[in-house]
Parts: C-alpha cells; structure tokens; sequence
C-alpha cells in the first residue's frame, strides 16, 4: 500500500497545473538512498544541491537527446526495424510486442550509451519489477524488489560504462565529478536504458495496435505521408504509452477547495486529462490533423519527458518502415495488457502474415 492517501486529478486544467505547481515533487517510489538522504527535508539545503545537479543532467539530455542529434540514427533505426519485421515474416507471425517494440528501443538506448550490443532477454524481467515499484499504489515488497532490480542493473552496466565512448556518457561523468556523485552515474544509466526503453516500447505497440485494429486509419496515413508527424501527435493523446504520473505535495496547499497536507501523493491522470472534452473537441475521435492539440503525454514544464524526442523519432521510423506491410498484418490473437495503474501497456500483440 502506499505511504500517504492518493489524491487524484483527472480534468485537464488541474492535472496541467500540478505539472507546473513547484510545491509538489515527482513521487520516487524506487529512489536510491542517496536521493532519499538528500529529499527527507523540503528546507535542506542539499534538496536544492540536488536539483541544480538534475537541472544540469536535463540539460545535458535535452542537448543529446534533441532532434538534431538523433537524425544521423535514422537510417540504422530504420534498418534494425527491417530486420526484426523480416524475421516475424520468415516465420510467418510475430509478436510485435516481444519481437519490435521491446528490442528496438533497447537496442537504440545501448547504441546512445555507448553500450555493446549485449544479450537483452534478462533486463525484461528488471523492467517489469522496476515498472511495478514505480507504481502509484506498490507495496513495499514491490518497492524494495525494484530497488534491487535498478541496482542489479546498475553493478551490470559499470564495467560498460567505463569503457563507453559515448559523449552522452561522457558529459553525464562529468556533472557527476562536479557534483562528487560519482556513484551516481550506473544508477542514471540504469533510468536512462529503463525509461528510454520501457515508455517507447509502449508507445510502438499502442500505435501499431490501434492501426492494425483500424485499417482506415492505416490507410490515411499511407495516403497521405505529410501528416505523419501531426498523427503522431495524435496517437500520443489516445495511445500515450503513460497513464499516471505521481507527486507528492511539499507543503500544505488547497486543490477544488480541499486542504492537502504535506507529504499527500497526487496522482495525475494524464491519460484521462488528455480526453477532457472542455480541451478536445470529440475527444474519443482519432484526428490526425487536429491543430492545436496541447496534449499532456510527455508532461510539462520542468518534469517534462526528457526523451520526447527520442520517442517521436523511433516511432516516426518504426511507421515509416511498418505501414506498408500492415495491409499483410492480422492480429492472430486478443492483445494482453498489463495492469500497471502506471504505463498502458500491451504485454503482447501477436500477429500473423497473409
């Protein structure tokens, strides 16, 4: 069970405010001992150290992560996503969740870290415990199973880290000796290859997902290419891989009249905000060239998801190489969900070739 009552938000205005709102922090459910340490007190000095230190690590992500600088990745993304659809065809069927959506992220996160193309089949099961800690209501058994999970994963990265050439890596080394985090660093790798893997693998299987299940849809974006990065947008609204994020209030503060004492968790539900009516015109309708289209998938302000970018451009790729094989594709079995109250994702989507 969690620590303190769950309060939450589900209308657009106010799940977008307490995004923005610099009295509540990001719920860590699964924080280190030395972020824990450092955030015991809002009135500590070091909770401040802390968060020019993460400043400086989004800024170095952001620098890394942006547009730009994934370009030159287009070409082997597309190449891998090739790959792994040929091997689905040679067999006649695939999982587009185990055998696409899983192993090109990761596969992408290795190359941004400089990391060997090592045996990725036993981080599936750490991504699971660590997604399960994370989540808005885990016990504390989940909890400490996940802590394990980022640690185990963490003391598996060090000796790749330390001969990693990466200049992501590079420049993460060197906040971490600015700051004598040193430690640090196997642990925001470890996050880095979770989360850039875990919320992409989402977001590929929800895509591909809804347009194997409407072929119209499909069939509009192979007409009309110009849209594809609009649709994109759109399919982040209604197939965000991220239903909830969590905060924690810092210090006593009213939301719709109602007093939340410090240390409330707030559970935002950005997946609910993101359909709110009085936002989005026929909300539950697929546009994809819906202008304007404020959705909330990847968070906002300061918090906001530092791998936006990576994400559109892996799912841009992954479409642009899919899309014509879709018309051969049928689903050969019920997608599976998993039932975390955090990431909506499909554990499965079993295909099979005409």
């Amino acid at each position: 069970m969690p620590e303190s009552p769950i309060f939450h938000l589900k209308r657009y205005a106010d799940v977008r405010a307490a995004l923005l709102d610099i009295r509540m922090d990001i719920h860590k459910p699964v924080a280190m001992p030395e972020e824990e340490e450092q955030s015991r007190a809002a009135a500590d000095p070091s909770r401040k150290a802390r968060s020019r230190r993460i400043g400086f690590l989004s800024t170095i992500l952001a620098r890394h992560l942006s547009s730009a600088s994934l370009a030159p990745l287009a070409a082997q993304v597309s190449t891998l996503a090739n790959e792994l659809l040929a091997q689905g065809h040679q067999r006649g069927g695939m999982d587009l969740i185990a055998d696409l959506a899983y192993p090109l992220p990761l596969m992408v996160m290795q190359d941004i870290l400089g990391l060997p193309r090592a045996e990725i089949d036993h981080l599936q099961p750490l991504f699971t415990t660590i997604t399960a800690g994370h989540d808005i209501d885990s016990s504390d058994a989940q909890r400490q199973a996940a802590r394990f999970a980022l640690l185990s994963m963490s003391h598996w990265l060090t000796p790749q880290l330390k001969a990693s050439d990466s200049p992501l890596v590079t420049a993460i080394r060197t906040v971490a000796e600015e700051a004598d985090m040193e430690q640090m660093v196997p642990y925001w790798c470890s996050m880095l290859l979770f989360a850039g893997s875990t919320t992409t693998r989402d977001f590929i299987g929800n895509t591909l997902a809804r347009l194997i299940e409407h072929p119209g849809e499909a069939e509009q974006l192979r007409r009309e290419p110009t849209i594809l990065d609009s649709a994109i947008e759109e399919l982040l609204r209604v197939e965000g891989p991220v239903k909830s994020v969590g905060r924690v209030v810092r210090e006593e503060m009213a939301i719709d009249s109602k007093t939340l004492p410090c240390g409330t968790i707030v559970q935002l539900h950005l997946h609910a905000a993101n359909r709110d009516p009085s936002i989005f015109a026929e909300p539950e309708r697929v546009d994809f060239t819906r202008h304007p289209n404020p959705h909330l998938a990847f968070g906002l302000g300061a918090t906001r998801c530092l791998g936006a970018n990576l994400a559109r451009f892996e799912v841009r790729t992954v479409l642009t190489t899919v899309l014509p094989l879709l018309p051969h594709m049928r689903l050969a079995a019920t997608p599976e969900w998993s039932t975390s109250n955090v990431l909506r994702e499909r554990t499965r989507l079993a295909v099979a070739f005409n």
